[in-house]
């Protein structure tokens, strides 16, 4: 078994890589995830951006709210998030999260992963179901551009990625690489081919009234391993011939504001103001269960006798070799927010973006409201009917409610305007 340091780091290299400067990120809301700030806060000089950072947690409920993985955010700044277990595509949980700004114009998020398998053999018809329909490489560049249409958002340019970014980038895969080489050296095959492209984009869209500029950032890891096949000398066991599995995951990160506010907020986030790194009592318990499952398994088909084991000692050595190559891959495929986007097969552009957001919004047990006057969209609570909202002064206060016949004009200072509910991405229902 490996030890936990050693098992997690190819699932780092996701981690590190799909957010990059913000990391990945999951979080057990507001109320637990946000921890004092590290730096005093400050205006940067631009409104909803300040400097000084916070800490927010990031839990795992599948071991028993465990604190994850902490993302460092800018001070004052609101955090959401939640931990995505897998699915049939790629199974390792992986985290998404939006930190935004005081006045909700600016935010980064760490969107939810999307996976991609083809190649050849079984093993790669077994592990279709949850995945992009593609079936080949694509460029970091050009799934941003296919991402971007399907948020219906403008593709305003590529952009440069800081070299340090980049370079950070491939040097987890180098580091990942060469942690597992002996172990793949010393079962006698060749380890995966696992490579990175980082990528940037500037996009824009409208929030309501405003013009908003985006910069999505995105990652592409691809494995492509080999799976050498034997040649059978038991009679009744067919040979397997060798075959060929290639994975890719892109994880994406967002970060968003007012037009004349981006390249504030570009600085902002490249000096180090959202990053995440795993717990590491995290780490241990996330391997230590995931040894004892092997080990369950192992013991289990020992128990089917030795007499078995002799007659199949070909083929388990070849089953042996898949799981472990497998179990590499499941922890190189850590996959960032389930806010305003889920993993489905683009089959609709514009029912995708609406979806994703919603099932985002519910989630988090948050809804969408639009304020009938300005567009201004908010999220806010679920739990109640009504939302009003009051502008008076230099702050949105929120009064929200289940008596439909409650109205806090007149009873509260300032004016108030109820809300209108809308899907996630602010579209009217």
């Amino acid at each position: 078994m490996r030890s936990a340091k050693g098992g997690l780091v190819a699932m780092l290299v996701v981690v590190t890589l799909a957010g990059c400067k913000s990391g990945t990120a999951t979080a057990a809301g507001t109320e637990a995830g946000l921890g004092a700030g590290s730096g005093s806060s400050s205006s940067s000089g631009v409104p909803g951006l300040t400097v000084g950072t916070q800490t927010a947690y990031i839990q795992d409920p599948s071991l028993n709210n465990m604190n994850a993985i902490s993302v460092t955010i800018p001070a004052k700044w609101i955090f959401q998030g939640t931990l995505i277990q897998g699915d049939s595509c790629s199974p390792t949980p992986y985290p998404v999260f939006r930190a935004t700004s005081p006045d909700g114009l600016t935010f980064v998020e760490r969107m939810p992963n999307l996976n991609w398998v083809w190649g050849t053999g079984p093993m790669t018809t077994q592990q279709t179901n949850g995945c992009l329909p593609l079936k080949q490489a694509l460029s970091a560049q050009d799934f941003l551009k296919y991402y971007s249409q399907t948020l219906k958002y403008a593709y305003m340019g590529d952009e440069p990625v800081p070299d340090a970014v980049n370079g950070a980038a491939q040097k987890n895969v180098s580091d990942a690489q060469a942690t597992f080489a002996a172990q793949y050296a010393a079962m006698h095959v060749a380890p995966p081919k696992m490579t990175v492209q980082m990528a940037r984009a500037r996009v824009q869209f409208m929030n309501g009234t405003f013009t908003m500029e985006g910069q999505l950032q995105a990652s592409v890891l691809c494995t492509e391993t080999q799976f050498a096949g034997f040649q059978s000398t038991l009679k009744g066991m067919a040979s397997q011939p060798g075959f060929t599995m290639d994975r890719c995951t892109a994880g994406v990160r967002f970060l968003s504001t007012q037009q004349s506010s981006y390249q504030a907020m570009e600085n902002l986030m490249d000096t180090d103001n959202v990053t995440a790194v795993d717990v590491p009592a995290w780490d241990q318990a996330y391997m230590n269960r995931s040894n004892q499952q092997t080990m369950k398994a192992l013991q289990q088909i020992d128990a089917n006798g030795a007499a078995q084991r002799a007659a199949t000692n070909a083929a388990f050595a070849h089953a042996a070799a898949v799981r472990n190559q497998n179990y590499q891959n499941f922890m190189a495929s850590m996959q960032s927010n389930f806010n305003n986007f889920e993993n489905q097969q683009a089959q609709s552009q514009a029912s995708r973006q609406q979806f994703t957001s919603d099932m985002v919004d519910f989630a988090l047990d948050q809804q969408t409201v639009a304020d009938p006057n300005t567009g201004q969209i908010s999220k806010v609570s679920s739990a109640y009917g009504q939302t009003w909202t009051n502008t008076s002064g230099n702050t949105t206060s929120y009064f929200q409610t289940n008596n439909i016949n409650a109205n806090p004009n007149g009873v509260l200072p300032g004016t108030w305007v109820q809300q209108t509910v809308v899907h996630g991405d602010g579209t009217a229902k």
